[in-house]
């Protein structure tokens, strides 16, 4: 946290706000411990010249661990003003000097019972802007000089760029064009006209056929015969264990997490440096992604968060800064990208399938062994339920298995765009 001489109060963290409400729950857990208004406390979030790395926001993480964080710290801070003789944060602050040194394992945090601000309804910082649609998303960022950008998609996941005229695309006024292996984009001084240059590419575009391993038909089977890295822990014989059996079949489509605002990002170079505005619950990952990208260190990228339009999931990874990024850097301005909704339906990755097996035996209204199956596109957590706390099984099997092959959704990836031109395939 950063206390100012005026009295303000700014608390920074790697945490993001797409509508869940971390912004306000931090700022009330400080003002909380620090005993200040709600009104003192500032919040920034999401940006990586400027806040630590903290974790990105996921798993409903932000609650259980981000808060404790924020009150620990803060509740300090109330301790080191109590013991310096000044009478408010303010006069702390012009005493000069940083505050050095690890939060004390053990800090008197304000009793529930005395709590003024934790546990009440309170108004959202910025929420009035947001009702008065005065609020500036990412896909509301301007820049000076801004163009804004499309990106050629291919007809069919898989299918690869084998040519394309981009003077087709470059004889329309003011239109930037550009190809680097796979990807190709235009930029212009208005959207509509980034996507008619993008049409007149299309028109010439010629793509390789693909022979698609999976379809809809054959996804489940696929699963099964194509396990991959496998995850197989037992407890016991749950095979033999006795009682009625009882058994499951579960199949899971790939979804799409539809945001509310579809991907959008502005990227500015200056210098050799990169600055992006995009919203993505992953800023550290995704300023990563941008350096893998365009080989440049992480120091020289800055990744801005502004409190964007929802993710539910699928916005930990960076695919339209990336594109934004190469089209800016190719136009030699500013650029602004929004995916439609067509391209987010189309283009982001899911929520990955699966198909899920479950076998229990049940003696005398008990539970005495599970036999658990999970094959799926992703990693290998699953089933923890079943064999840790309360409903833990006594006895029982979980294999959890990661498809091999191919892996429709896995997002874009800096070493991905090196060499495969800059278009990180994300379809499913």
């Amino acid at each position: 946290m950063h206390l100012g001489e005026d009295g303000t109060i700014t608390v920074l963290s790697g945490k993001i706000e797409e509508g869940q409400g971390a912004r306000t729950e931090i700022a009330m857990a400080a003002a909380e411990e620090l005993g200040v208004p709600l009104a003192r406390v500032s919040v920034v979030l999401g940006d990586t010249a400027r806040v630590p790395n903290d974790g990105g926001t996921w798993g409903s993480a932000t609650t259980p661990r981000t808060i404790p964080a924020v009150r620990s710290a803060c509740a300090s801070a109330r301790g080191i003003l109590g013991q310096s003789g000044h009478k408010s944060y303010a006069e702390l602050a012009k005493a000069g000097g940083k505050i050095a040194g690890a939060v004390p394992a053990k800090v008197s945090l304000q009793a529930v019972s005395e709590w003024r601000i934790l546990g009440k309804s309170q108004a959202r910082p910025g929420g009035e802007a947001i009702v008065r649609g005065a609020h500036e998303y990412p896909s509301d960022v301007k820049r000076p000089g801004m163009l804004y950008g499309a990106v050629l998609r291919a007809p069919a996941d898989g299918a690869r760029l084998e040519s394309v005229d981009l003077e087709a695309a470059r004889k329309l006024a003011g239109v930037v064009a550009v190809r680097d292996g796979e990807f190709a984009g235009c930029a212009a001084a208005t959207s509509y006209e980034a996507r008619k240059a993008v049409a007149a590419l299309a028109a010439s575009a010629r793509w390789s056929t693909v022979n698609a391993k999976v379809s809809s038909e054959n996804l489940y089977d696929y699963l099964k015969q194509n396990p991959g890295r496998v995850r197989d822990d037992v407890k016991g014989s749950p095979g033999t264990a006795a009682g009625q059996r009882i058994k499951g079949e579960y199949r899971c489509a790939y979804i799409q997490h539809a945001p509310m605002e579809p991907r959008a990002a502005v990227a500015d170079w200056e210098n050799g440096r990169l600055t992006v505005w995009t919203g993505s619950s992953n800023p550290f990952g995704v300023r990563d992604a941008l350096a893998r990208a365009f080989s440049l260190s992480a120091g020289q990228v800055r990744v801005i968060t502004p409190d964007f339009g929802g993710g539910f999931g699928g916005k930990h990874t960076g695919e339209a800064a990336i594109e934004a990024a190469r089209l800016a850097k190719e136009a030699g301005k500013p650029v602004s990208l929004r995916w439609t909704r067509a391209e987010e339906f189309a283009w982001a990755y899911c929520r990955p399938a699966a198909l899920i097996e479950v076998e229990a035996a049940v003696e005398g209204g008990s539970i005495t062994a599970v036999g658990f199956c999970q094959l799926q596109f992703g990693g290998v957590g699953a089933g923890e339920s079943i064999q840790a706390g309360e409903h833990a099984a006594p006895v029982y099997r979980v294999r959890i298995a990661a498809a091999a092959g191919i892996v429709p959704g896995a997002g874009v990836d800096g070493e991905q765009l090196r060499a495969r031109g800059v278009h990180g395939r994300t379809g499913c």
